[in-house]
C-alpha cells in the first residue's frame, strides 16, 4: 500500500512538472515513470498465471510433541522472474473452528521450482488440517498485485507415543460356543476340531496326538498340532464425546485418542484379540472394528485419529447397551466421561482406562 501511494505521489510531481517545465528531460522521465510500472503490472499479470502450487509428499506417521514439516512446491512456468510471491495458508486441528492463519514470503527466477518448508508443531494427537487459501504476485515496485485461489488441503494424522498399561484381563469364554469359525493363522492351539500342521514326533508329544495313517506312509511318527481359536472377549469402549471448546477441547479429544490406542496397544501386546467400538456422529451410527495384530491396530488407529466427537449422546448410548448387547463380553474397558454413568446404571461393569 505504501509503494501505491509513493508511486502516485511520483506520477503526480511528474505531471506538475511536465506542465510547468515542458522540457524533454522531464517528459523523459514522465515517460519512463508510466512506461515501467505498466511493464511490470503486464509481467506480473502473466506470472501469477503461470504460478502452479503442490503439496509435495504423503501421509506420513508423524507422532505427539515432533514437528510436522509439510513440503509446498511452487513452480514459476513462465519465463519471466516473480521478484515477490505470498502464498496465505492457515492451520489447525481439525475439530478446532478458529483456525491460526499464516503467510510464505519468496521469490522466484523464471522456469524455476521451489519446495518450501511449513513447520507445524504436533502438540496433540488427532488430525491437522493445512488449507493453502490464495498466492499473490506483485511487481518489481510493489505497486501492482494479483492472487489468485489456490484451494488445496492436506490432512496429517498425529499419533500418539504408545505406552502398555496394566490391563486387568478376566479370562473367560462363557459366552462363546464350544466350536469355533476362525482360528490363528501363525500359532497352534489347543482346539482339536482344527488340524494346525502335521510334523515329525519330538520327545515329549502327546502319543495321542500321533497321526496313525501319515505315520505309516512316511514310516516314522508324526503328530497333530492342533489350532488355536480366535476368541474375542475383551472390548474397549471410546466414548468419543467432548463438550470442551477452544483448545481445550482439542486436548480433551487427543487424551481420549492416546488412551483409546494405550489400551488396545496393551491387550495386542497381551495377544488379547478384542474389538474397539466408537460412535461416528456424522454417519450417525455406531462403528467397531477388530484387533487381533499389528496390521488391524495399524488400520483402527487409522481411523480412530480422522474420527470426530460424537454429540448424540442418546444415540451412542442405545447403540452401546441394545445393538451390540456389550454386557456379554467379561472384560469391558471404557475410555471416556460422558456415558460412564448410564453404562453402569444400566448394568455394564465397566473397567476404565485411566
Amino acid at each position: 500500500m505504501l509503494n501505491t501511494i509513493s508511486y502516485v505521489i511520483l506520477m503526480l510531481l511528474g505531471i506538475v512538472f511536465a506542465i510547468l517545465y515542458p522540457h524533454y528531460e522531464v517528459f523523459l522521465f514522465v515517460g519512463i515513470a508510466v512506461l515501467f510500472p505498466a511493464l511490470s503490472f503486464l509481467a506480473s499479470a502473466i506470472s501469477s498465471i503461470f504460478v502452479k502450487v503442490t503439496i509435495k509428499g504423503e501421509e506420513r506417521q508423524i507422532y505427539k510433541d515432533e514437528d510436522c514439516t509439510i513440503g509446498i512446491e511452487i513452480e514459476n512456468r513462465s519465463f519471466l522472474p516473480i521478484h515477490f510471491c505470498m502464498l496465505k495458508y492457515t492451520y489447525k486441528y481439525e475439530i478446532e473452528s478458529k483456525p491460526i492463519k499464516g503467510k510464505l514470503k519468496f521469490s522466484l527466477r523464471g522456469r524455476e521450482k521451489k519446495v518450501l518448508s511449513l513447520n507445524v508443531r504436533a502438540q496433540y494427537c488427532g488430525t491437522v488440517l493445512l488449507l493453502l487459501k490464495s498466492i499473490t504476485v506483485k511487481d518489481s515496485f510493489r505497486v501492482f498485485s494479483f492472487s489468485k485461489r489456490v484451494r488445496k488441503e492436506y490432512r496429517q494424522s498425529i499419533y500418539p507415543k504408545l505406552i502398555t498399561l496394566e490391563m486387568d484381563v478376566k479370562d473367560s469364554v462363557s459366552f462363546y460356543n464350544d466350536e469355533y469359525d476362525e482360528f490363528y493363522e501363525d500359532h497352534p492351539g489347543n482346539d482339536p476340531s482344527e488340524v494346525y500342521e502335521i510334523r515329525e514326533y519330538r520327545e515329549g508329544d502327546r502319543l495321542s496326538r500321533i497321526h496313525w495313517k501319515v505315520s505309516s506312509k512316511k514310516d516314522k511318527y508324526m503328530v497333530k498340532e492342533y489350532s488355536d481359536p480366535v476368541v474375542i472377549n475383551a472390548i474397549i469402549v471410546l466414548d468419543n464425546a467432548c463438550q470442551a471448546k477452544g483448545k481445550e477441547r482439542v486436548r480433551q479429544w487427543g487424551t481420549l485418542l492416546e488412551k483409546a490406542a494405550w489400551a488396545s496397544y496393551s491387550l495386542m501386546q497381551d495377544k488379547v484379540s478384542h474389538y474397539i467400538y466408537w460412535f461416528d456422529g456424522e454417519q450417525t451410527k455406531g462403528e467397531r472394528f477388530e484387533i487381533r495384530n499389528e496390521v488391524d491396530f495399524a488400520a483402527v488407529m487409522s481411523r480412530i485419529l480422522r474420527c470426530k466427537p460424537n454429540e448424540d449422546t442418546l444415540g451412542y448410548q442405545n447403540y452401546l447397551l441394545h445393538s451390540e448387547q456389550i454386557k456379554m463380553y467379561p472384560n469391558i474397558f471404557y475410555v471416556g466421561e460422558q456415558n460412564r454413568l448410564q453404562l453402569e446404571q444400566n448394568g455394564v461393569d465397566i473397567k476404565v482406562v485411566e
